[in-house]
């Protein structure tokens, strides 16, 4: 007999008369076989560990103790507990009447005390349980339900940003861009993310109330890229769906929680958040690049339309959650002050440099040409980045139409802005003391609800405690 099974105790994955099992199909069954232990085991929703079985091992008329427990008339006790009536106690506990005790507490008539959360049983105070401690699979180590949305529109804004906004210029879409280039990036912008080929996931925990509605004094927002799950099945079209599966960019998490966050609120359903660093992934005409938001802040609408997520996980009866956010309309949306150090690491999009289907042309001193670096190739001396078609300007159709004009940075970040010097090959001559200066931008965004699976990875060491990497994915 294991010694969890004579404590009357159960441990996922080692349950009581069967041996470890690590992977399981989920939603499956098989019996306790043990002496002692009841009931059967049922496979958790992600296939990773079985749940529990219970041993009961001595008592009177008819009751289980173990571990110095006391128990009569059906009880389970162990650890000290006692219990009566087919109460269940462990750890000092006392129930009666049918009632649960854990940790010392005390239970009758049916209630229940400490929950157990990893156990697969969603208990009182649970808002789910999928029989693990892991986080970035709808449930979270707290067995709290994740909120999660993913953007379903995202667009460069053309005009000044809200007055919240610190500064309201929005250089980067009324000076940097042209009308004409704000449209042709928006463009294909949307269609990357109802093609399912951008997703931008919005975590957001600490939600007192989950339908977005009453005080929420203290929550965490985040920014980061994932992939669809291949488990949910083929992306549904050119469409934006609800309650999809997703896998977390390992690069924006570590250990299972996201980097970059945004302290805010929540207010009957009006969300505010920063200001504070965000990362922003993004793909412009072709080029994947990460803006570095300083002093970022969100605000944004909680749709008070709230429903039951669809399973898995399970959760607990009556749970429902918000559908959509939007940040779309009056001063909703996301700004924040572009760094200079996140637009030099960023590669000229293919299509402007030499070559390109709209490649800038050197305009007296209004444009420049540009050398590409390659499909996933990083910045260096041979080739351009985004940062130097900004300093140094394009325009295309020979010189007819200008799309980015010659901006310098809008925002210093301590004492007065360096100025950019574009030198030799159209390159920006950068040191460490501008590297923070910054461009100042507007974003709006709507998002609908999701649920992550998961997340990426190359390695295992980037997974969670307890996962190793196969096949890209944690698991």
């Amino acid at each position: 007999m294991r010694l969890w099974c004579l404590l009357g105790l159960s441990i996922v994955g080692l349950a009581c008369g069967q041996p470890a099992a690590q992977v399981c199909s989920p939603g499956a069954t098989q019996d306790c076989l043990s002496a002692g232990c009841v009931g059967q085991q049922t496979c958790s929703a992600d296939g990773r560990a079985w749940g529990f079985c219970v041993c009961r091992l001595g008592g009177t008329g008819g009751g289980s103790a173990t571990g110095g427990g006391t128990a009569t008339g059906g009880g389970t006790a162990t650890g000290g507990g006692t219990a009566t009536g087919g109460g269940t106690a462990t750890g000092g506990g006392t129930a009666t009447g049918g009632g649960t005790a854990t940790g010392g507490g005390t239970a009758t008539g049916g209630g229940s005390g400490t929950a157990i959360c990893g156990n697969g049983i969603i208990e009182s105070g649970e808002q789910c349980d999928d029989g693990n401690r892991l986080t970035l699979d709808g449930c979270d180590s707290q067995c709290r339900y994740e909120v999660v949305t993913r953007f379903t529109t995202l667009s460069i804004g053309g005009t000044t940003a809200p007055g919240t906004c610190a500064p309201s210029t929005n250089a980067f879409g009324t000076r940097v861009l042209t009308s004409v280039a704000v449209s042709q990036l928006n463009q294909p912008l949307a269609t990357q993310i109802t093609s399912g080929t951008t997703n931008l996931m919005m975590p957001l925990s600490g939600l007192q109330n989950l339908t977005g509605g009453g005080l929420s004094p203290v929550v965490s927002l985040a920014l980061l890229d994932a992939v669809p799950d291949a488990a949910k099945g083929a992306w549904p079209g050119m469409s934006n769906p609800l309650d999809w599966w997703f896998d977390a960019n390992h690069t924006f998490v570590s250990m299972g929680q996201p980097t970059n966050v945004l302290t805010g609120s929540v207010s009957n359903n009006v969300l505010l958040a920063g200001p504070g660093t965000l990362q922003l992934p993004v793909a412009l005409v072709g080029v994947e690049a990460v803006f570095e938001l300083l002093q970022a802040k969100v605000s944004a609408t909680i749709d008070a339309s709230a429903t039951t997520p669809a399973a898995p996980p399970a959760l607990s009866p009556g749970l429902t959650v918000f559908q959509t956010v939007t940040a779309n309309s009056g001063n909703n949306g996301l700004c924040g002050n572009i760094s200079v150090r996140s637009l030099g690491q960023m590669p000229v999009p293919a299509s402007l440099a030499v070559g390109g289907t709209s490649a800038c042309g050197d305009c007296s001193g209004t444009s420049h040409t540009y050398t590409a670096c390659g499909a996933g190739q990083t910045v260096g001396v041979g080739c351009n980045s985004f940062l130097d078609v900004v300093v140094g300007g394009c325009s295309i159709l020979n010189c007819a139409l200008q799309v980015i004009a010659p901006t310098q940075p809008d925002v210093p970040q301590a004492g007065a802005i360096a100025p950019l010097i574009l030198g030799t090959n159209a390159h920006v001559t950068q040191n460490t003391a501008n590297d923070t200066d910054a461009y100042s931008a507007f974003f709006t965004f709507t998002a609908n609800r999701a649920r992550f699976n998961g997340q990426t990875c190359a390695l295992s060491p980037q997974c969670q405690a307890g996962q190793t990497c196969t096949n890209g994915l944690c698991r």
